[in-house]
């Protein structure tokens, strides 16, 4: 129910109740289907600062950091990672070149395939 989610996300405000970056997740995980809506909530969080952490590029490495992310926000940020961070880098043969290490960091070792969560499948998120 990703509506019913993202209407209880909305409404936190209406209650006086804070967001933090559990409810991020949370509402990232109920609407991860919805890519455009995900998207524009994971930027929310990215604004905020929820995820400042989770992008770090440097001259000779790069690293997408997903501790603390849930299965849908990670989704996401792996999304937003391609096709907003590494663009400079995909774009410019020579400071790709110069790249040493490309890190994706997922966590504790502890793994949820997307088609163990009822009802989606990788073809859901294309």
């Amino acid at each position: 129910m990703p509506e019913k989610g993202y209407e209880l996300f909305l409404a936190m405000d209406q209650a006086g109740l804070k967001r933090d970056v559990v409810t991020y997740n949370a509402c990232l995980d109920a609407v991860c289907t919805n890519i455009p809506l995900a998207r524009s909530i994971f930027h929310e969080g990215v604004k905020i600062g929820f995820y400042s952490k989770v992008s770090r590029l440097g001259d000779n490495w790069l690293e997408l950091d997903l501790h603390f992310m849930s299965l849908g926000g990670g989704e996401i940020a792996l999304w937003w990672w391609f096709q907003e961070c590494l663009v400079e880098y995909m774009v410019n043969s020579d400071k790709l070149s110069q790249v040493k290490s490309i890190n994706i960091v997922t966590g504790t070792g502890k793994s949820r395939q997307r088609s163990q969560v009822e009802g989606a499948s990788i073809d859901s998120l294309e």
